[in-house]
């Protein structure tokens, strides 16, 4: 629309879709007034509701006494607006969504008037954000002289570069990887060796700088568009000690010398009374750190000990059988459960010697480090050790959290191991791997799961769920409920495993935004910054998500991510209520719904129970599943009602005993095509 003024009041813009730019609105003009207007679930690229581009530097742009409410853009969920500053007043912009930046306005200019609040942005400017404008960097180590970096040639670095926008908000990340680009600022200087690690908190990038010549100053630039760079000042040191000055194609760099200590021990070597006097001192020295050492190793094990005991008595409180059915506590008396857990923990030893452990061999590498398979007093184990990197309270938490758990579906913990290096956590062996493994396995043919063994996997993931929600007095939300943090032990029990994001709640608890989990499996609610509710339901959502993974062994959303769609732009429809695709029984060609039937289900069992009672188990299966992953939180189950129903379901399959729990299969081409394939659908029901 071209226009010198516009004005607009009175008016309702719903569900419209407008493709680059303002699916209700693209003004390209001077004035523009909307006033006594309603916009409510919007969708462009850039301004989801309205886009706005001026040709006048002094042009008027006013909204009063409007709504704008649930629209989604790239850039500026509501409203993106070029060369003015908006004037607002009286203004209602809620929950709108940004894929990168300003989840209510994107604009050229601060905006005049009222706060904005209660949007959400993945990169910056949750309410309002303007273009980037300055570039700010951080180093790893402080620097002598101001923003000048010592480095010696060849030297591996870091530093967080800080891009913010004219309301100094930091972006997490750039629209392209590509954009950040280092370099010398005289090319002749020599050659910068640059790699971005993006990490959706901050822009990290580690450099080597490779100058041509050493005896010259040397400067970084930092470019993240041409009108946004930075100079940083570098001084060339010589090589330290035990490394040696070489030239290369691309510049100089220090590089290790066995030869250079060779020389330096030749030369101490001729002073006789001071190499005695200084091994006589460095073997004092040697064995005071020894000991210093081993204090601080104990110290720590007995801090770390006493974390575990404290964190012991988180449950103890009206401490209570979690769960009366017998298909989830069988085997418990209830009324002496609290002396039984008190014996057990005067006989828990936190504090497990390394030297007691065999490792075997690397089988993973989790969230916060390698994974091994290992022995502890004959006992299969799994390590985990801590990355260098990695948070060392986060460790600590997750195994504090693991020791006081105890139920059949939830993976153990037996202690930790610490050493002057690290810290490894001993947890129980689950020799199937995780869920997300046994599926691959099945979708190539390699190891069939049937449908029973799946329902039971449910339903062993079910009765996990159940012991964390219930502990009193504080329930405990798992928060990242995936098939890689299901694990399958060797005869297909499932339990729930990694606590890293786990967190404690009181029973009255009504929010939990942050720190979410893997985002393909993350509850719609937790994408908005006011959610509130039962935390216990985002669970429950993941939990469907693994029902629908299960039923078609592929991965969620993985038909509709392209080049054209991504990550965010699912997140956004599934805002709104989008879910996976479930194909539909009559879509199905009776091959393909044979095939189906064939892959989950023996000959025997077909036989005995026939296809429409079959089918008839999947609409159960389906029904249960979209109960889980409903829209609003509130209208989803609790575990204990999923459970019933899923034993039920598994109640009507066993007609017969000898159904197989694993079949080894080497191929089932036709089905794998149906599943490799591009169709418009995706489930029997």
């Amino acid at each position: 629309m071209l226009s010198y003024s516009l004005s607009i009041t009175n008016c309702k813009f719903i569900e419209n879709t407008g493709g680059s730019k303002g699916s209700t609105l693209y003004l390209y003009g001077t004035d523009l007034d909307i006033g006594n207007s309603q916009f409510t679930k919007n969708t462009a690229d850039l301004g989801g509701a309205i886009y706005v581009e001026t040709t006048k530097l002094f042009g008027s742009i006013r909204f009063t006494d409007s709504t704008f409410n649930d629209n989604s853009a790239k850039n500026g969920g509501a409203m993106w607006i070029n060369t003015v500053t908006p004037y607002i007043k009286n203004i209602i912009c809620e929950n709108n969504l940004a894929a990168y930046a300003g989840g209510c306005i994107y604009s050229q200019l601060t905006v005049n008037g009222e706060i904005i609040v209660g949007n959400n942005a993945l990169c910056y400017g949750n309410n309002v954000a303007t273009p980037l404008q300055t570039v700010e960097v951080q180093f790893e180590r402080n620097t002598e002289n101001g923003n000048e970096l010592e480095i010696y040639p060849g030297e591996s670095f870091k530093m967080n570069v800080l891009v913010k926008d004219l309301y100094n908000q930091t972006a997490s990340s750039l629209m392209e990887p590509n954009m950040l680009i280092i370099r010398p600022t005289n090319i002749e200087d020599g050659t910068v060796s640059q790699n971005n690690l993006f990490d959706n908190r901050t822009i990290l990038v580690s450099l080597q700088i490779f100058p041509s010549q050493i005896s010259k100053e040397f400067s970084l630039s930092i470019i993240v568009t041409p009108d946004i760079e930075k100079i940083v000042k570098v001084k060339i040191l010589p090589c330290p000690n035990s490394y040696i000055l070489n030239k290369l194609d691309n510049g100089y760099i220090c590089e290790y010398s066995p030869i250079a200590i060779i020389l330096t021990s030749a030369i101490l070597g001729f002073i006789s009374l001071l190499i005695i006097f200084g091994a006589v001192l460095y073997a004092g020295i040697f064995i005071t750190r020894k000991l210093l050492k081993l204090r601080k190793q104990e110290r720590a094990e007995k801090e770390i000990e006493r974390k575990f005991t404290d964190n012991e008595f988180i449950f103890e409180s009206e401490f209570t059988p979690l769960i009366s059915s017998n298909s989830i506590n069988s085997g418990i008396d209830s009324s002496n459960t609290k002396e039984i857990l008190n014996s057990q923990k005067k006989r828990q030893q936190y504090i497990i010697p390394i030297s007691e452990i065999n490792i075997l061999k690397r089988v993973g590498e989790g969230a916060m480090g390698m994974i091994y398979h290992a022995k502890w007093n004959r006992t299969d184990v799994a390590i985990k050790q801590l990355k260098t990197d990695s948070n060392d309270e986060e460790f600590e938490n997750e195994a504090m959290l693991m020791s006081s758990l105890r139920h059949p579906c939830i993976v153990s913990c037996y202690g930790v191991s610490l050493t002057t290096n690290g810290k490894y956590m001993v947890v129980e062996y689950m020799e199937h791997g995780s869920l997300e493994k046994a599926i691959y396995n099945s979708r190539i043919g390699r190891e069939i799961m049937r449908f029973e063994t799946k329902l039971k996997i449910l339903i062993d993931i079910t009765k996990g769920l159940i012991y964390l929600h219930s502990i009193k007095p504080h329930k405990i939300i798992h928060r990242d409920l995936k098939p890689g943090n299901i694990l399958l032990d060797k005869i297909m029990n499932a339990k729930v495993g990694d606590f890293g994001l786990s967190k404690i709640v009181s029973n009255n608890s009504a929010t939990m935004t942050s720190n979410v989990g893997t985002l393909l499996y993350m509850a719609p609610e937790l994408l908005s910054d006011n959610h509130k509710g039962k935390s216990t339901k985002v669970d429950v959502y993941s939990f469907g998500v693994i029902m629908w993974e299960l039923l078609y062994e592929i991965l969620p959303f993985s038909n509709e991510i392209d080049n054209s769609t991504t990550v965010f732009q699912i997140l956004m429809r599934v805002a709104k209520g989008h879910r996976p695709e479930l194909l539909h029984a009559k879509s199905f060609s009776e091959k393909q719904i044979d095939e189906w039937i064939e892959h989950n289900f023996t000959k025997k069992h077909i036989e005995n129970l026939g296809k429409s009672e079959i089918i008839g188990f999947l609409e159960s299966y389906v029904q249960i599943m979209e109960r889980c992953w409903a829209q609003d939180s509130s209208q989803r189950p609790e575990f204990i009602e999923i459970i019933d129903l899923l034993e039920e379901l598994q109640s009507q399959c066993q007609k017969i005993d000898d159904l197989p729990r694993l079949i080894p299969l080497q191929s089932l081409h036709n089905f794998n095509n149906y599943q490799n394939s591009n169709s418009d659908t995706g489930t029997l029901h």
